[in-house]
């Protein structure tokens, strides 16, 4: 996990599923807080995935695949990502904004998420 974390400080949560949308990771940066109770962490992580992909599928064969996803919140910026073999699931501190989302995706791409 402390390579996703090295990445940039301001991400709070890591979540990791499989292609079959088994929780692989579900934690906090060491130190920070949760907005959630831990069991919605789980919970989500493990459903969000799933719908956003299938979703996001039918636009492949348009648009090309599927990369990066953002749901911006008050509180937080959640960015879901799908590599190879994993989708990732990031939130962070609200102050991230947009164009740091190629640099994210370019970075997990290299540590072969």
């Amino acid at each position: 996990m402390g390579r996703i974390f090295e990445i940039d400080e301001r991400i709070r949560y890591v979540g990791i599923v499989d292609s079959a949308y088994h929780v692989m990771v579900s934690e906090m940066r060491p130190g920070v807080s949760s907005l959630t109770p831990t069991e919605l962490d789980r919970n989500f992580v493990s459903i969000v995935p799933h719908a956003i992909l299938e979703s996001a599928k039918r636009l492949e064969s348009d648009c090309g695949p599927f990369q990066i996803l953002t749901i911006r919140y008050r509180k937080l910026l959640i960015a879901i990502y799908r590599g190879e073999h994993y989708m990732v699931m990031l939130s962070f501190d609200p102050s991230v904004d947009t164009p740091f989302l190629r640099k994210l995706t370019e970075e997990l791409d290299r540590i072969g998420v």
